[in-house]
């Protein structure tokens, strides 16, 4: 397998030629870039750096086994080092919308409930039960609010799980959850 350097993959950071890092392997991301489900700028971000990182803060390892195949240029070399991808910030705690009504200040909410919140002013989101309202989350996702605003108002969990390492949650979560989903037996 052909072998490139870090200075030799940091050339290829355009749209139209952008490679990235993950676990020592080099991918050419160009073609795949605008079919990404978490959008093209989250990729030109990481375009000519190690994204090991933040791959694996926001994906699970399938999406990499899915994909990585038909991407792969090479291996790393270790000649020189290459500059970490930035870290995405988390929206602060004050940003998250506080809901309501008393039956949401509750924490215990429904799929209805959580339906009428599904509009880029007003976006929640269900995740393993839990709901987060990411209104204010919608313009700083990495993958671009367009993939968030797709489920805003209904269940996530699929969708995230496919593409998100579960400490992603753990990071943001707390910041941004708003309930849970109330169950039959209330």
């Amino acid at each position: 397998m052909t072998t490139h350097s870090p200075d030799q993959v940091a050339q290829h950071s355009s749209p139209e030629d952008a490679w990235i890092i993950i676990d020592g392997k080099v991918y050419d991301v160009t073609k795949f870039a605008d079919d990404h489900p978490g959008g093209k700028k989250v990729l030109m971000k990481a375009a000519g750096k190690d994204a090991s990182k933040q791959f694996a803060q926001f994906h699970n390892p399938s999406v990499l086994q899915k994909y990585g195949p038909k991407l792969l240029v090479g291996d790393l070399s270790t000649s020189a080092s290459s500059p970490s991808a930035p870290a995405t910030s988390a929206p602060s705690a004050s940003s998250a919308s506080k809901p309501p009504d008393t039956f949401v200040q509750a924490g215990l909410l429904t799929s209805e409930k959580v339906a009428e919140h599904a509009s880029e002013k007003d976006a929640w989101i269900i995740v393993h039960g839990k709901v987060y309202d990411v209104t204010k989350f919608l313009d700083e996702h990495p993958g671009g609010k367009k993939v968030l605003l797709k489920v805003a108002g209904k269940d996530a969990t699929k969708q995230f799980d496919q593409f998100h390492n579960p400490s992603v949650l753990q990071k943001f979560g707390p910041k941004l959850k708003v309930g849970e989903i109330a169950t039959a037996k209330l």
